[in-house]
């Protein structure tokens, strides 16, 4: 995900008068999606840069092969070292990869998709970012490397070393790629999915492109934490009267907090305590999430000690971020989303600001 930035710097902004173009419109909310469509408003990339026909090709090939151990060298040298092994020990093209997915538990599987993808998307804009949009992205020519998920590496063999107007276009290759991993997801998570699919059906400037790296269907639980509490941090430094403009912004919606919640054990009692009042739109649900990460576990833990728990037995009863996470999401869904497309359409750099 790269080196954490200081949440104290400004973050970087998209420039309205640099080709990136300036930051997407008012939000209209999406009838597919039921969150802002802004962030997949269509708009034209710049052109590509007529050039020579002649296709240059990276040493990618030879990246990947240096990550299998030589068998001559394997008998005449030392081991290598543990983090070398893991490379050496799995590599297969992309197509493979989606095709032997029974050979991973689900979970692990799913994670590893979410994290190649996360991978493609930044590769993919680095490209763009010197004016190369279009060569070779197809199953067989995308390498996945590593047997643990959270540290799997992607390749991109043959990439160009310049524009070549008669290769394919990397973002509707993306997009094909795309579909075919994510359509599985559609049935635990439809928003996010949706919400996805129809931001890269429309040609979205390089900077928006890259921000999908934080885009909660590829995020951890643990990730979409740190987007929710990160972001809002920053918010609440760098943007003066932001939670005023959040509403005019963001769509309209009614938040039944009472419904929503019920009788959910610790999560109720957040909602409940008189310091807070939340509002019953989208704002009120984002700072409710946010306050809920923070002090759901001050009640659970209030509750076990009003009720005599032994120590060790409370500390098992308290919630990790992930289960937190996964909480909120289930009882609100949309807020992630909201959040997301807020800081797109402001043009704030996700990664910066994270």
């Amino acid at each position: 995900m790269g080196k954490k930035r200081s949440r104290n710097k400004s973050s970087r902004r998209a420039n309205p008068s640099s080709a990136q173009e300036g930051p997407l419109s008012s939000a209209q909310e999406d009838p597919h999606t039921g969150v802002s469509a802004a962030c997949a408003k269509p708009v034209a990339l710049q052109a590509d840069r007529p050039s020579s026909a002649q296709e240059g090709s990276s040493s990618s090939a030879q990246t990947a092969a240096a990550y299998v151990a030589s068998p001559s060298v394997a008998n005449t040298t030392a081991a290598p070292a543990p983090a070398q092994r893991l490379y050496a020990e799995r590599q297969c093209c992309l197509k493979e990869f989606l095709e032997n997915c029974h050979q991973w538990v689900e979970e692990e599987f799913n994670r590893g998709c979410q994290n190649m993808l996360k991978i493609l998307i930044v590769e993919i804009a680095d490209l763009e970012s010197k004016d190369i949009t279009r060569g070779p992205l197809t199953g067989e020519n995308i390498f996945v490397i590593g047997i643990e998920v959270e540290n799997l590496k992607v390749l991109i063999l043959n990439t160009p070393r310049e524009c070549n107007p008669g290769m394919p276009c990397y973002r509707e290759q993306f997009r094909t790629l795309v579909s075919e991993v994510v359509r599985a997801w559609e049935a635990t998570r439809p928003l996010a999915t949706k919400h996805f699919l129809k931001m890269i059906e429309y040609c979205i400037p390089q900077f928006y492109f890259k921000q999908l790296e934080w885009h909660p269907l590829l995020l951890s639980s643990e990730e979409q934490a740190e987007l929710i509490i990160h972001a809002y941090i920053h918010l609440q430094i760098e943007s003066k009267g932001w939670k005023e403009d959040y509403k005019k912004v963001i769509p309209r919606r009614n938040v039944d907090f009472r419904k929503t919640l019920g009788s959910a054990f610790g999560f109720s009692n957040v909602y409940k305590f008189r310091a807070v009042e939340y509002q019953p739109n989208p704002l009120g649900a984002l700072m409710f999430y946010r306050n809920a990460h923070f002090h759901v576990n001050d009640h659970i833990y209030e509750h076990q000690k009003k009720n005599k728990v032994k120590p060790e037995l409370i500390k098992d009863a308290l919630l990790t971020t992930a289960q937190k996470e996964n909480k909120l999401a289930h009882f609100f869904p949309e807020v992630p989303l909201e959040l997301f497309n807020y800081m797109l359409i402001k043009g704030i750099d996700i990664n910066a600001a994270i």
